[in-house]
This record gives C-alpha cells, structure tokens and sequence, in this order.
C-alpha cells in the first residue's frame, strides 16, 4: 500500500510541475530614434478594430474571451501583460505630447511558456 502511495504521489509531483505558464507579452514603445518612451498608454486587444468585434480569429476560448487591456509604459518604456489564453493580439501605442498625439501599432502571438516580444515605435 505505501508503494501504490508513493508511486500516486510521484506522478500527482509530477503533473503539478509540468504546468504550463501562461503566455506573456513585453511590449516596447519608442521614439523613430530608438529612444524608450515612458508613460505611453498601451493596448493590447484581439479583432480587427472596435467597431467590428465579431469574427475575430484571435481567440482559442471563443465564449471566455479577454478582449484587451490597457497599461502605461515604465521609465524604459515597457509594458507588461499577461493572459489566460494563447490568441493574436493587435497593439496600440500611444502618448500625447504637446498636444500632439504620436501612435503606433504592433501585433503579438501570445502562446504558453513564452513570453512575445514587441516594439511599437511611435511618430
């Protein structure tokens, strides 16, 4: 019997740790020039734009959707997400500067145990 527990309690370790993490995106806003663009307001959305939401090929769970989020950039102009669900996210980026609005886009494909990577440069 303490064999059939330990060999139960093995595998019961075992599964625990091949839990998938979650997938990340690390977005990068910058200038043309390179430079890091703090306090810039990101979004990250699934669909081709919000007026047309429905049809969107980005979504695994079609009825328990994450349909965007939004943050600000750090000093060194990144933005981190994280998700439930692998899809395909569109990117906006955008900072308004001396009443001036820069924007940029992007796109990621978030998938788990990875983390996507973009840099949106904005002009």
């Amino acid at each position: 019997m303490k064999r059939i527990m330990l060999i139960l309690s093995f595998f019961t370790i075992i599964g625990y740790g091949c839990k998938q993490a979650p997938p990340k995106a690390v977005i990068t806003v910058t200038e043309l020039n390179g430079k890091p663009v703090p306090d810039a307001t990101v979004r990250v959305y699934a669909g081709p734009s919000d007026e047309n939401t429905e049809g969107n090929v980005g979504y695994i769970q079609p009825y328990e959707r994450e349909r965007d989020a939004v943050k600000m950039t750090d000093s060194e102009g990144k933005a981190e997400f994280e998700f439930e669900y692998e899809a395909i996210y569109n990117v906006f980026a955008f900072k308004i500067v001396n009443g001036d609005t820069l924007k940029g886009t992007g796109a990621v494909i978030l998938e788990k145990d990875k983390v996507a990577e973009e840099t949106v440069i904005i002009r």
